[in-house]
């Protein structure tokens, strides 16, 4: 259902300036056509993607941290020569993103780390005593997906409450597997909040065709409606399938 809604409501509420797009397909195999085969710096840059992604996959069994593969793929661009340094200092869009979203995820880390979002949590936590356990599923769902706006990770989200607002929910008597597909979902539906909710929301945002407002505004439309969906509809329909 969402994948039938989302898109649907994105076209009314924010539709695109170019409705007609017949075209675009005959352009891009002309343009491919003129670009001819590839060159052996294009297929130096698939070989060091393929690397990067391979070693991003397997960082649970080496160890090495993802953010140490990925500078080591922009050496390698650089040392075999598929980009030059100057090729990188003209990238001023991904200078702008790096730059204003290092500082995010730091401030959203430092956060966590001081507790603030745990004191926030908590204080959830204690006014839901005695609630029913679907309305306080309901209260710890919103509430995990909500407070999103102050993570610019995902990741650290899932790390830092995940196992907290699993607890709550199983101390509050919900359903167990309900309660942790829930809290699973709305780890990746709360991406889409705002232009930094993930890693790579920042890429296009930059871009330059969507405006803070217009993004804020529509991540939370859409956070509505995926909480009717995934929370509304899908918990009737797990209660049909006995998971509760």
């Amino acid at each position: 259902m969402t994948l039938i809604f989302v898109p649907y409501l994105i076209l009314r509420l924010h539709p695109p300036e170019i409705g007609d797009t017949s075209g675009a397909r005959g352009l891009a195999s002309e343009q491919l056509r003129r670009m001819g085969p590839m060159s052996g710096r294009e297929l130096r840059l698939v070989v060091i993607l393929l690397a990067v992604m391979l070693g991003w996959i397997t960082s649970p069994w080496h160890g090495i941290s993802n953010t140490f593969v990925a500078l080591a793929g922009v050496s390698a661009i650089l040392l075999a020569r598929v980009l030059t340094w100057e090729d990188l200092l003209g990238e001023t869009k991904a200078w702008d993103a790096l730059i204003w979203f290092a500082p995010l995820v730091m401030m959203a880390d430092n956060l966590n780390d001081s507790g603030v979002i745990r004191i926030l949590s908590n204080s959830v936590f204690g006014r839901m005593h005695g609630w029913p356990p679907m309305a306080a599923l309901f209260a710890l769902v919103a509430t995990y997906l909500y407070v999103h706006y102050g993570f610019a990770s995902m990741t650290a989200q899932v790390t830092a409450l995940y196992p907290a607002f699993l607890t709550a929910a199983l101390a509050a008597g919900a359903p167990p597997l309900t309660s942790a597909l829930l809290l699973a979902f709305f780890s990746n539906l709360n991406a889409g909040l705002t232009h930094y909710g993930t890693g790579s929301a920042p890429v296009f945002f930059n871009a330059g065709y969507v405006g803070q407002a217009a993004w804020w505004k529509l991540g939370f439309i859409l956070s509505l409606v995926n909480v009717v969906i995934w929370f509304g509809i899908g918990s009737v329909w797990w209660r049909m399938l006995g998971l509760w």
